[in-house]
């Protein structure tokens, strides 16, 4: 898929002291401009809220600090977006969006949040997450987690299941090895012809 990078980049700022930085990585397919749109959208939208309204707690947070030396060691907070592709056929895309929030005071395993869709290219439509699995997984029973599912998405030969962190627990991940590969099946079905 040939796609397009784009990259945005923020600062939150009190006085001279950088409190936060903020990039975002989008990797856009350039023939779909329906799904490019969604997810710049999606990149701008974190962006605005971890500079705007994240921000300003941090700002507040700095500013209650009365020590001049807890001042200077106030770390700066970094947040980073990243959208790539997972998984691609002629029909079907998969994107990946993964958001971390790193520094002082931030439990790295909380602050990691992932969001995946399969798209049908088609008709710019993303699937629910039933319809993934039914894709990926002919014959008797798709795998169940042993948790509930917050995403799914296809990548490297596998169907991943994720669960992000709540209430104090980390993230969740669990693979299960698809029966049947749409990409290798398109691959099959071009040499055959």
């Amino acid at each position: 898929m040939d796609t397009e990078r784009m990259e945005l980049h923020g600062t939150v700022r009190e006085g001279y002291q950088i409190l936060l930085r903020a990039d975002a990585t989008a990797e856009l397919p350039r023939a779909y401009e329906p799904i490019a749109a969604y997810y710049r959208t999606l990149a701008q939208t974190c962006m605005d809220w971890i500079t705007d309204v994240y921000g300003e707690r941090v700002r507040e947070r700095f500013s209650a600090l009365e020590d001049v030396r807890e001042r200077a060691r106030f770390g700066t907070l970094r947040y980073r977006f990243v959208m790539k592709n997972t998984w691609e056929s002629d029909t079907h895309a998969s994107f990946l969006c993964e958001t971390c929030l790193l520094g002082d005071g931030v439990e790295e395993a909380l602050s990691r949040r992932r969001t995946a869709q399969l798209w049908l290219l088609d008709e710019a439509r993303i699937l629910p997450t039933e319809q993934v699995v039914r894709l990926f997984f002919d014959g008797h029973r798709p795998p169940r987690p042993p948790f509930v599912p917050d995403g799914v998405y296809p990548a490297d030969g596998a169907l991943i299941f994720f669960r992000n962190p709540t209430h104090g627990q980390g993230g969740t991940e669990w693979r299960a090895a698809c029966e049947k590969d749409l990409f290798c099946e398109i691959k099959n079905n071009k040499k055959s012809t």
